[in-house]
């Protein structure tokens, strides 16, 4: 494995909002694969410093949080992330399983949150969370409701997203879901999810899921909260 792995972030406030989930992410995988296959730690900065932003325009135009340097080998967006790192780490596939069917249905997974799951709870809570809304939008709520909906339906007679076995599919959607209880979005009405929640952090605790993912939790229900308190 190379010596380690640099990532750099936006300095600006919004992307670093937007994105905490997806860092949150790419490190329990990275921690995941370490842990499970004894490889070595994956490094990055989860900050980039203003005197780095020259060097981060040439790596990622986007400037969102992570981007991976792996020798030289720069990426981004969370999701191709995870399945880089564990097509090229990881000691077997089950994360992210080679045979061309069962990975198609991890990427649908992985698709459908990104695509649907987590942009739905991004535009209904956050214009609220920076203060650009005065409440949240019950329309937004409701279509947030109905994605969660399809997702109920989608874990049904399943143990995780695609099946029984744990995949990278499952790391993306118990993030999500993970956000989305920072902002006092009931689960329980969704028993799939809300067991399928509950198992997700039991076989991911051993890689750390609380840990990885407590400063991003932190953030988005305080930040939640005092809107709350200013706006009643």
């Amino acid at each position: 494995m190379p010596s380690g792995i640099e990532g750099c972030a936006s300095t600006t406030e919004r992307t670093f909002e937007r994105h905490f989930a997806t860092l949150d992410m790419v490190s329990l995988t990275s921690l995941t694969v370490r842990k499970k296959d004894g490889t070595k730690e994956f490094k990055y900065d989860s900050l980039l410093v203003k005197s780095n932003l020259l060097r981060q325009d040439k790596i990622n135009p986007q400037h969102t949080i992570p981007v991976i340097d792996d020798n030289g080998f720069i990426l981004w967006e969370s999701r191709a992330i995870m399945a880089y790192l564990v097509s090229k780490y990881a000691r077997n596939d089950s994360l992210y399983p080679k045979d061309t069917k069962e990975r198609a249905k991890v990427d649908q997974m992985m698709y459908f949150d990104g695509g649907t799951l987590w942009p739905k709870i991004f535009n209904c809570y956050m214009p609220f969370c920076r203060g650009q809304a005065d409440s949240v939008n019950e329309a937004d709520v409701a279509q947030l409701e109905k994605s969660f909906e399809v997702l109920n339906a989608f874990l049904d007679g399943k143990e995780f997203a695609t099946g029984d076995n744990l995949t990278i599919a499952d790391f993306t959607i118990s993030t999500t879901i993970c956000v989305v209880l920072c902002f006092d979005f009931d689960i329980s009405r969704y028993d799939n999810v809300a067991a399928y929640y509950e198992r997700c952090k039991e076989n991911l605790e051993r890689f750390g899921f609380e840990e990885v993912h407590a400063m991003g939790v932190k953030a988005f229900t305080e930040m939640y909260h005092a809107n709350l308190q200013e706006s009643s």
